[in-house]
């Protein structure tokens, strides 16, 4: 998968996020935050624009898991 492609794909997950957490439930399984914080943990970044993305795909994350029971 190219470049952009993942960009995509990590805008759909934050915009995830940001929705209420009963709808997001519904759209985000555990299992796949799991695999996204991993990734958001493991990848390795070649200029500053990726380092924003890792970090919002952080934020969203950790903001997920604080705001789950």
């Amino acid at each position: 998968m190219e470049w952009g492609g993942v960009k995509w794909h990590a805008r759909r997950i934050v915009a995830t996020f940001a929705k209420r957490p009963d709808q997001r439930e519904a759209e985000l399984p555990t299992t796949t935050f799991i695999a996204l914080r991993s990734l958001t943990s493991t990848w390795t970044y070649r200029d500053q624009s990726n380092k924003a993305l890792q970090s919002t795909l952080k934020a969203a994350t950790t903001s997920f898991a604080l705001s789950t029971p």
